[in-house]
């Protein structure tokens, strides 16, 4: 149907509103825009980036830039280390 025409188009630029729907790296619509359309350029519109956990985060961040934030577990261990005052990082 509409997902096998749309995923047709060469897509140069893709803006997606409401992107807390894509937080969960499981669902159908993350899995859909990840594996069938090839969208070189992604732009993520939300007001609630994150809302429980940097999971949520890492999906959002892995959406758009598969190739700099690649597995969730270092994204994980970097940004935990970088909250840890012991870690030796100021912001």
């Amino acid at each position: 149907m509409d997902q096998e025409f749309l995923s047709q188009i060469p897509w140069h630029y893709t803006v997606i509103d409401e992107a807390q729907r894509l937080k969960n790296p499981s669902s159908v619509l993350y899995k859909v825009l990840m594996e069938l359309f090839l969208m070189p350029r992604r732009l993520l519109m939300t007001g609630t980036p994150i809302q429980n956990n940097l999971t949520e985060l890492w999906a959002l961040m892995h959406f758009c830039m598969p190739s700099i934030f690649g597995m969730l577990e270092q994204f994980l261990v970097a940004f935990k280390e970088a909250g840890d005052p012991s870690a030796g990082y100021y912001f």
